[in-house]
């Protein structure tokens, strides 16, 4: 067996993945389930794909959940606590 293993990028077939609904429905998903965990004060912002890729974001909307995450970094603990 040859120890020099070569992989070729599909590169249209990974633009259609990251463009694709199932992508987007993936992001969606994780982005809710983020903001589940966080609680009040925090939005998902689910977008369209832009130029190649899906997107889904979550952001502090009060002000209190502004403070709390530029402190504690909550949106960021949130997404790691995420199991798919």
């Amino acid at each position: 067996m040859s120890k020099n293993v070569r992989f070729v990028l599909d590169k249209q077939g990974l633009i259609a993945l990251m463009k694709s609904g199932e992508m987007q429905s993936v992001l969606n998903m994780v982005a809710y389930q983020a903001q589940s965990a966080l609680g009040k004060g925090y939005e998902v912002e689910a977008a369209h794909p832009i130029n190649f890729i899906a997107i889904a974001s979550v952001r502090a909307k009060t002000r209190k959940a502004k403070l709390e995450n530029n402190k504690d970094n909550t949106i960021e603990k949130a997404f790691g606590g995420i199991k798919l």
